[in-house]
């Protein structure tokens, strides 16, 4: 009798032991060997993306012409250690590193979440999120290697605040020439168009014209598509990160860790990346968590010799010239998609006259000095609230500078040189005018270190008098819209067009951004 304790505890050491062992050598499971790129053929894993149709579809790294489906392939081995057998389920993430929000904000030692991380670049499968997928049935001491695909897309979200109208041609000439002549065709559209275009100081022809693009882009509002250049990939390093459980694990992962495109209950969302290595996804033994050491070296290079498009909706008057247009600058259908520039279009202010000596003169190639400026100045009077031309030959020309009237004139692509040419001719007759002549591209990015190569005409003689260019390279956003807002700002920022200074209205929200620089 007196054995029994000694026997009971024998036991329970036994049973204890039997438990440690099957615990450590006969549950879970293993992961390793995991390459996030295994089909990229380059040695420092970098690519450069396709922008042949990122105008209208959004960038997508890789594209079908760069790797098969336009997929890159991941890898990896798992190994079911359980004595039963056993479905896994797996899901890879990826987040540009380069231009990131760190996704935690340490504070007495503990890394709480940075609410602003969510704004951080970072996707899963592509366009669709199956959510995690399910690996075949493995018996104990199985292990198989793994190999599946996924692609980097703009919206990867999917948020609608990036859906928009779904237009796949453009605007074209033709579209806008058979909605006039259906407009005119119809008695009851042209009964008050002579009163209409009275109140808009616009011929007839011209209020036609404005009806008819506005009408074309009304009907475009109902037709709604994931616009995802509206949120283009970022440029700069990727990371890319595996998350392996078991089915009891995935069901208690949030919802929008699951599936990156669905939100929680209270409408947010929740970066993996902090998720997994800093919050409650870090401390759950039952998630086998891999930041895989390759990272991917994204760039983008935009070609000026895939051509000029010209948007109408930068223009509101009728009455514009199209004998300039051509293959490679126009309001083309193909030119819509394939075009990465287009012809900008200078907000013609009216109200903003500039006197100007009306004499005409190569200023540099003649080498025109100070002191002929200063006696031809004095030559001229005139009031600068006026224009006047005609016989006033001692008026100075009180002008604004005005837009392009003949699109694709004064801009020209060159596939050969891969180049776009811009000219602003000077005046050799009455009347002198001055315009101005630019492109903008027409891709999209929000972070990134921009290279731009550029050969400016010389604006002063020996003699240092200026010839009237003013050089400029701007970085402007690419749309006064909800979808471009800017991160909030507390302090509010100015509106542009607000010129009070210190009493000017500031808001917590605005889309517009510019970075300016003139060479003068």
């Amino acid at each position: 009798m007196r054995r029994k304790p000694f026997r009971l505890f024998l036991g329970a050491v036994l049973l204890y032991g039997l438990y440690l062992c099957y615990t450590n050598f006969f549950t879970g499971f293993e992961v390793n060997g995991f390459d996030p790129l295994t089909n990229l053929p380059s040695k420092d894993k970098s690519i450069v993306v396709d922008l042949n149709d990122a105008v209208y579809s959004g960038i997508a790294i890789p594209s079908v012409k760069q790797l098969p489906g336009g997929k890159f392939i991941f890898s990896f081995k798992v190994k079911n250690r359980d004595l039963f057998n056993k479905q896994l389920r797996y899901k890879i993430y990826y987040q540009d590193d380069s231009y990131k929000i760190p996704e935690y904000k340490d504070k007495n030692g503990f890394k709480y979440e940075n609410p602003e991380a969510i704004r951080n670049f970072y996707g899963s499968w592509g366009e669709t999120d199956p959510g995690f997928k399910q690996t075949a049935s493995l018996a104990w001491n199985d292990e198989v290697m793994i190999s599946d695909s996924f692609c980097i897309v703009g919206n990867p979200r999917n948020e609608e605040a990036y859906f928009g109208e779904d237009d796949q041609s453009g605007l074209s000439s033709v579209k806008i020439a058979n909605m006039v002549n259906y407009i005119r065709s119809e008695d009851s559209w042209m009964k008050g168009m002579a009163q209409k275009a009275a109140q808009n100081g616009l011929s007839i022809d011209q209020q036609i014209f404005q009806d008819a693009v506005w009408q074309i882009q009304n009907v475009r509002r109902f037709k709604k598509k994931n616009q995802r250049w509206k949120r283009n990939p970022r440029m700069g390093n990727y990371k890319f990160m595996l998350v392996v459980t078991t089915e009891k694990g995935m069901k208690e992962l949030p919802v929008s860790i699951q599936d990156v495109t669905h939100t929680e209950p209270d409408g947010r969302f929740i970066n993996p990346f902090y998720y997994f290595q800093y919050g409650r996804g870090s401390v759950d033994n039952v998630n086998h968590v891999m930041i895989a050491d390759q990272q991917l070296n994204v760039k983008a290079k935009l070609s000026p010799g895939s051509g000029v498009y010209v948007s109408p909706f930068e223009f509101s008057q009728s009455g514009i010239d199209t004998a300039a247009y051509c293959a490679t600058c126009g309001m083309d259908s193909s030119l819509f998609r394939t075009a990465q520039f287009s012809q900008y279009f200078y907000h013609e202010d009216r109200g903003h006259i500039m006197p100007t000596i009306p004499v005409a003169l190569n200023v540099v190639k003649d080498n025109y000095t100070q002191d002929e400026y200063e006696m031809n100045k004095g030559k001229y009077t005139g009031d600068p609230l006026y224009m006047h031309y005609g016989d006033h030959s001692k008026e100075l020309i009180n002008d604004f500078i005005h837009g392009s009237r003949r699109p694709c004139e004064t801009v020209v692509a060159d596939p050969k040189e891969n180049s776009i040419e811009l000219m602003n001719p000077g005046n050799s007759a009455m009347p002198y005018r001055k315009e101005n002549v630019g492109v903008r591209s027409r891709i999209g990015f929000t972070y990134g270190k921009v290279d731009i190569c550029v050969q400016f005409p010389e604006m002063l003689d020996s003699d240092r008098v200026w010839n009237g260019l003013t050089n400029a390279v701007w970085m402007l956003n690419q749309e006064e819209a909800d979808w471009n807002d800017r991160s909030g700002c507390a302090g509010g920022y100015i509106p542009r067009t607000d010129m009070r200074g210190p009493k000017a209205e500031r808001k917590d929200l605005q889309s517009y951004s510019e970075l300016d620089f003139e060479i003068v």
